[in-house]
């Protein structure tokens, strides 16, 4: 299995996405539990609604899988923590 293949791979062309959020909410200052809990809740609306309705609003066309789920969330919050940490 390739290392990037969307939402079944640990990380996707979408994980640059992820990056970049936690970045941006870090920079704007949004609290750490704050950015925690939207994230995991994002990523379980994103989970649940992948079929039928997310292959409309996401484009998907297979479901995702817990490790891209993990991918996910290890990418923003990596993100958000190093931006924290350093900036």
């Amino acid at each position: 299995m390739s290392l990037f293949v969307r939402n079944t791979s640990l990380f996707d062309a979408w994980t640059l996405a992820h990056i970049a959020t936690g970045v941006l909410a870090a920079r704007l200052g949004v609290p750490h539990g704050l950015f925690l809990g939207l994230t995991v809740a994002y990523e379980a609306v994103e989970y649940s609604t992948t079929f039928p309705i997310g292959k409309k609003v996401f484009g998907a066309k297979r479901p995702e899988s817990s490790l891209n789920v993990a991918g996910d969330l290890i990418a923003s919050t990596g993100a958000y923590l190093l931006v924290r940490r350093y900036m």
